[in-house]
């Protein structure tokens, strides 16, 4: 496999008389604020883990929101911009009991008369990082194009592994892909027989759909909180216990006007869960454990229905091996950075789904100006490694 490194010196300063880097912080806090969502001239972009964003020149007007923040139109752009949070005070927080079930329900069934239903064509960023022991040891970015037929997922296309009938994607550009050189047999041979689950994940009627399934399962305990409301979007809290002691709990914001989620915000707590045993192709026995995961979905109203901003899949794991317990982190990260309305049925140069997505062909256009990484990430990058 050739493993393609696109690190040049330029990308690590971030900034260029073509683009601006901005920082999003807590205005009480200071603190970086992660997953920020900047829209400027119908252009989605989102803060990084350290709170970072870089935009292109000309900037006039953005918007700026994020959960828990009260959202900001800014004319005159500074390098640091501070969000004020919902909550003044801890005396604010008016705390009521919600039946959140009924929204969820409401949403599941009117679905797709409240988010775009038809042929469609995004320009994304996506990102996949896993971690070991708190290091990191793959990351791939790419730039791609995402076709969908309907925004929604269709279960039984899955069920029939007929993917490209509702979801095709192409990669225009991998900006970064690195793998440790220890780890490179184990993620080129990961099982990818999990390609339902992994494209379910994308779309938000397959985590509603689940979540509400878990919702109504024997013996589930649940409840809800508003924990805020200001102009019509309300901020809402639960959480749910299986019969079995799976947690799930999370925050949603839902607009009272128009009747839809745009945030969702789901984690889930697997720690009751027993761990099992299996064998690699080397016949080395390992134990294995799910851990914590997450699952966040943001939307945007573009006329009048809403269209996705930002998906992100993130989970935890515990691998045993030898007695020594080692810890695992997979995160997958999408940007929709704009969207159009297609007739055309799918991409040209559409991934295999049955190969894994860095496995695929690609056309490498290098921009060092577009893509912001972390801290780690970029010490990451930096280490050396041979090319195959």
């Amino acid at each position: 496999m050739k493993v393609y490194i696109l690190i040049p010196f330029v990308i690590f300063n971030f900034c260029n008389s073509q683009s601006v880097k901005l920082k999003i912080v807590d205005a009480e806090s200071d603190l970086p604020i992660s997953n920020a969502r900047i829209i400027l001239s119908n252009e989605v972009t989102y803060s990084n883990s350290d709170g970072f964003a870089l935009l292109q020149k000309p900037i006039q007007n953005i918007s700026i929101s994020a959960f828990g923040y009260k959202s900001e139109t800014i004319s005159n752009i500074t390098t640091e911009i501070k969000l004020t949070p919902l909550y003044q005070s801890i005396d604010e927080v008016q705390i009521k009991a919600v039946d959140f079930k009924t929204i969820l329900e409401n949403v599941s069934e009117n679905y797709s008369k409240l988010y775009f239903n038809k042929s469609s064509i995004y320009d994304i960023v996506y990102k996949q990082k896993n971690i070991e022991d708190d290091s990191i040891y793959f990351l791939l970015i790419a730039e791609a194009n995402l076709w969908t037929k309907s925004n929604l997922y269709n279960r039984k296309k899955a069920d029939q592994k007929k993917y490209d009938d509702f979801i095709q994607l192409e990669l225009n550009n991998i900006r970064f892909l690195k793998i440790a050189d220890d780890k490179k047999d184990e993620m080129n041979n990961a099982d990818i027989s999990a390609s339902k689950e992994f494209l379910g994940t994308l779309f938000f009627n397959y985590s509603l759909e689940k979540f509400l399934n878990f919702l109504n399962g024997k013996g589930t305990k649940y409840s809800g909180n508003l924990t805020n409301e200001n102009n019509g979007l309300q901020n809402i809290s639960f959480n749910a216990t299986s019969q079995s002691g799976i947690k799930l709990f999370g925050n949603f914001t839902y607009n009272k006007v128009d009747k839809v989620i745009t945030y969702f915000e789901l984690n889930y707590d697997q720690s009751v869960v027993t761990p099992y045993k299996f064998k690699d192709k080397n016949n080395i026995e390992h134990e294995f454990k799910p851990g914590n995961g997450q699952n966040i979905f943001e939307f945007y109203k573009n006329e009048d229905k809403y269209i996705p901003s930002f998906s992100k899949t993130q989970s935890d794991s515990y691998i045993t091996t030898d007695n020594i317990k080692h810890k695992k982190n997979f995160s997958r990260e999408i940007i929709y950075q704009s969207f159009l309305p297609t007739r055309e049925l799918g991409v040209s140069n559409k991934v295999d789904f049955t190969k894994q997505i860095w496995n695929n062909l690609v056309n490498e256009k290098p921009r060092e100006d577009v893509i912001l990484l972390t801290v780690k990430e970029q010490e990451f990058l930096k280490q050396d490694i041979n090319e195959e």
